[in-house]
């Protein structure tokens, strides 16, 4: 039997972590070809809401450790605060043995799998030489199954900018990345690379991780016929000081970190005319422009230092 780890963090959002739950107590294959251990991070929000759901619709053996099956057990820690997604998933991972987990599955909470979902990422993980050094995910779109949100990643590490691509794009490039929405891998790999950089609050996390993946001669893709629905915008408003804050932070942090000194410049330019077009053409608040340029002080302040 196949041991998978699941980590998922909540953040003041208590039903779509429960949606989550449900959706993978319904996996095809759960208890025949693999069973799951989940580990879900109360990220400092203090709501009972999902304890108490957890309490009354799953039995107990152990203080917060609740089993729907034999197959499918949680445990729920609560922090004291926030821990970010880095150091969440890194805490997360501490209270599973890793040492009896073949597969690890991050899992934004406002995630859905479809029922094949694992069986296909397990597969695909099984297809190729050198399975144990594979980085997956599925393809990803949004919540009511209408649009494509991800199906590859690249980026480049001369102008210091990520983005999405179709898979045919992804699959011919170089710079290859995948989301941290739905991340695959065996166990192995997480240890390897000593779990993910807490450095990296709440962005740019799953783009470091997987350039070191890549560094370390591991490969990453897309499994084709492995689905997840995506909710998105769930953990931080979009357009808030905090959104730009996190986002500058990290995506700037990530080019710091492993872009060559001599292009720094160029990727702070690159930041500061994307900042420029945002005051000038969607006119956001001085409070978003204030948590902007607080990220790019935040990213020199984190990652520069690194060099």
């Amino acid at each position: 039997m196949i041991n998978v780890g699941i980590v998922s963090l909540n953040y003041f959002s208590d039903n779509k972590t429960i949606k989550l739950i449900n959706s993978l107590a319904n996996l095809n294959g759960l208890g025949s070809s693999y069973k799951i251990s989940m580990v879900v991070v109360d990220n400092g929000s203090v709501d009972s809401c999902l304890f108490k759901h957890l309490r009354d619709n799953f039995s107990s053996t152990a203080e917060n450790i609740f089993n729907f099956d034999s197959f499918f057990s949680i445990k729920y820690f609560s922090s004291e605060k926030n821990l970010g997604f880095s150091a969440g998933c890194n805490t997360g991972c501490n209270f599973l043995d890793l040492k009896k987990i073949d597969f690890l599955f991050f899992l934004n909470n406002d995630t859905t799998l479809d029922r094949n979902c694992l069986l296909e990422l397990i597969s695909c993980s099984s297809q190729f030489q050198g399975a144990m050094n594979k980085l997956l995910s599925p393809v990803i779109w949004t919540e009511d199954g209408k649009k494509l949100w991800f199906e590859g990643g690249v980026y480049n590490l001369f102008f210091g900018y990520s983005k999405h691509v179709p898979y045919p794009v992804f699959k011919r490039n170089k710079n290859k990345y995948l989301s941290g929405c739905a991340l695959f891998m065996p166990t192995k790999i997480f240890l390897d690379l000593k779990g993910f950089d807490e450095s990296y609050f709440f962005y740019g996390e799953d783009l470091d991780f997987s350039i070191r993946v890549k560094k370390m001669g591991m490969l990453l893709d897309i499994c084709p016929d492995a689905i997840v629905y995506h909710e998105g915008g769930g953990s931080i408003g979009k357009k808030t000081r905090a959104a730009y804050f996190n986002y500058v932070s990290g995506s700037l942090g990530v080019f710091l970190s492993h872009g060559p000194v001599i292009l720094w410049p160029v990727f702070i330019l690159r930041h500061l005319l994307k900042l420029t077009a945002l005051i000038i053409f969607f006119r956001i608040s001085l409070d978003s422009i204030v948590g902007y340029l607080k990220g790019i002080v935040d990213s020199l302040s984190r990652h520069a230092i690194k060099k």
